[in-house]
């Protein structure tokens, strides 16, 4: 119950007021949300990229690691969301939103501190899921990009419109930057920081203007994306880590993070790209709430039956 407790009031409550103050903001002023997404896109996630592989110092063990269970991850999400998608008959954009729901999930604002709770603040623990984090935001910058512009007219015209995201020249800067050893002027420093530190905020708010905009009925896709992420993602995360034979606390921190839900990012991807920002909106929002129960289920097995 103590876990559940702080889920509920932690993690779900304060994405929830947010996303609820985004939508009642636009319910009143009618926000022009593309602009809001792209203010995200160009500047804040770019800014926070930076800041996290500029300043992140981690074991390279850990980190060759973790990133080996999250390619193998990845990949088999990607192959069962391209499935499961086909089956739904609802169109290549669609099948590509619905991999893109199930692959790509809350690993930052949701899941270092779920991660920090549940593993009485290990730094060990953390720095997994900060490489979980780098690793998730990477993909969804890069391939998660792909597919949401991916819409059959082409593989180099898809590759044009990912090239403008400014995140992946980040990414090349910062790591260029860190084997340099060349230290950043400090207002640029603080600048990068602060912008980093609206990414959150900025995402949510997105979230909660679109879903002013979104009509809510029963949809099958949402059904099975939700399922997947938070019920399957565990259970093939699971199966991998026996396959590499990690034990202890790092199959256990990437037992849960593998069912956090649907990131944020693929919403304002969806509506960058106009590739069916409604059910992304639909599958982060249900995925996050429903995400309370099955986040304390997945620590309580963790802690008691993975070692």
């Amino acid at each position: 119950m103590d876990y559940f407790t702080f889920i509920l009031t932690n993690n779900v409550l304060p994405i929830f007021l947010i996303v609820g103050a985004g939508a009642l903001v636009n319910y009143f002023f009618n926000l022009d949300v593309k602009s809001l997404s792209r203010l995200y896109l160009y500047i804040m996630v770019p800014a926070f990229m930076f800041n996290q592989l500029y300043n992140t110092e981690i074991s390279m063990q850990l980190l060759g690691s973790v990133i080996l269970f999250m390619v193998v991850f990845l990949f088999l999400l990607y192959i069962i969301g391209h499935g499961v998608g086909r089956l739904l008959k609802d169109g290549k954009s669609m099948e590509n939103a619905f991999t893109n729901s199930i692959m790509f999930y809350n690993s930052g604002n949701y899941g270092i501190p779920l991660i920090t709770l549940a593993f009485k603040n290990n730094p060990v623990a953390i720095s997994i899921q900060v490489i979980v984090l780098l690793v998730q935001n990477i993909s969804n910058f890069t391939l998660g990009a792909f597919q949401a512009g991916d819409k059959g007219d082409g593989f180099k015209q898809t590759l044009k419109g990912i090239a403008k995201l400014p995140s992946i020249y980040a990414l090349i800067l910062a790591l260029s930057l860190r084997l340099l050893n060349i230290d950043i002027w400090q207002p640029v420093a603080t600048s990068v920081e602060y912008m980093s530190q609206a990414m959150i905020a900025v995402a949510l708010l997105t979230l909660g203007a679109q879903l002013t905009s979104t009509k809510f009925d029963f949809e099958l896709s949402v059904l099975f994306s939700n399922a997947i992420r938070l019920v399957g993602g565990p259970v093939i995360a699971l199966l991998i880590i026996k396959l590499l034979d990690f034990h202890g606390l790092l199959a256990q921190v990437l037992f849960v993070s593998a069912g956090l839900p649907t990131a944020v990012n693929t919403v304002v991807l969806s509506l960058e790209y106009d590739s069916n920002p409604d059910f992304a909106s639909k599958a982060v929002f249900s995925a996050t709430l429903l995400s309370a129960f099955t986040e304390t289920i997945l620590i309580y097995v963790a802690q008691n039956f993975i070692n």
